[in-house]
């Protein structure tokens, strides 16, 4: 994720913790006034991004938003070896309705600079948006001159492309690297970018198809304790949110930008959480739920279906998330998602 900046508006053990994606990270002082059922995978477009002050004093992280190029300006592509057979010939329109599975990649090489060899691979995810349609959502380009056109294997043979790294979707990358310091072999060895932080299914013992409306106190603690080790991390301080005279509250936020995406997750603390579950009407099952959350985190990579689902079921928007509209960018003025927890 490139030139993500937070604005310190929670406590250190929080920016510790949001600051675990790959990329530039710039922190600044701030100040002011019905469900699916549950596929994996997930990819996300990258752009260059900014994080602004929200009103009332929130501040947070602005995750990846659209890609930049347009149908006029996008070179030739081929379409990866390793694509299935219904992958569309070329490189699709990033946020175009796509045709294939839900969580499906295909993935194109392109020569980004006609006078240059700068060969890149650049792989679309279909996922679900709003409404039940289904968007494509293209990943940033990525450095493909030699690389295979899928994930190789690790561990297996990589000679004669030493210090070569490839990227692979939804979030892998791959180093040829000797098998050993005075080794004159070389293996692939591929890693995931992503830090998971607790279990996307959610915390044991809380039903993921249980509406989010009938939770019992004693399921609404246990899902606050696992929302608090997702966006901070396990064993993290618990910490007094700003409750603002309407009964809102937030000390800072992530905001999606992804068709998949479209919400703004709050950063409160436990009781907090538990307060605004207590006072909501939502329909959907806690699993929506906590796809959601994972999905905002997890840098809109959607575990496994993102937040349409969520956002499509009645009584949901104000629930631990706040939606947002697709046609708008963010900006210092629309971007707080207070939640009410009074």
């Amino acid at each position: 994720m490139k030139n993500l900046k937070i604005v310190r508006a929670i406590a250190n053990a929080a920016l510790a913790s949001l600051a675990a994606c790959n990329g530039q990270l710039a922190i600044e002082d701030g100040s002011g006034a019905g469900s699916a059922g549950y596929a994996t995978g997930g990819y996300t477009s990258s752009s260059d991004a900014t994080a602004g002050q929200a009103s009332g004093g929130h501040a947070g992280v602005l995750l990846p938003g659209p890609q930049t190029t347009t149908p006029e300006d996008k070179p030739p592509s081929v379409g990866s070896s390793a694509n299935a057979s219904n992958c569309p010939e070329s490189l699709p329109d990033d946020e175009s309705v796509c045709g294939v599975s839900e969580g499906q990649y295909c993935t194109y090489l392109y020569d980004r600079n006609s006078t240059s060899n700068d060969v890149v691979s650049q792989s679309c995810g279909c996922w679900l948006a709003s409404g039940g349609s289904m968007r494509w959502d293209c990943g940033e380009p990525r450095g493909a001159e030699a690389c295979p056109d899928a994930q190789p294997s690790t561990g297996s043979d990589c000679f004669g492309m030493r210090d070569a790294r490839c990227s692979f979707p939804p979030h892998t990358e791959c180093d040829c690297m000797p098998t050993s310091p005075s080794a004159n072999t070389m293996s692939w060895q591929c890693t995931s970018t992503v830090t998971e932080r607790g279990s996307a299914s959610g915390p044991p013992g809380v039903d993921a198809m249980k509406p989010v409306a009938e939770l019992t106190d004693a399921e609404r603690s246990a899902w606050c304790d696992w929302y608090s080790d997702i966006v901070y991390e396990p064993g993290a301080p618990d910490h007094a949110d700003p409750v603002d005279a309407n009964g809102y509250a937030a000390s800072g936020w992530i905001l999606g930008s992804r068709p998949e995406c479209l919400a703004c997750l709050p950063l409160v603390s436990r009781a907090n959480c538990a307060a605004n579950l207590a006072l909501s009407s939502c329909e959907a099952p806690v699993g929506a739920l906590t796809d959601c959350v994972v999905t905002v985190q997890d840098v809109c990579t959607p575990a496994p279906h993102g937040c349409a689902p969520y956002f499509d079921t009645p009584n949901c928007d104000g629930t631990m998330l706040v939606s947002r509209p697709a046609d708008v960018a963010p900006t210092s003025e629309n971007s707080s998602c207070s939640i009410r927890v009074r």
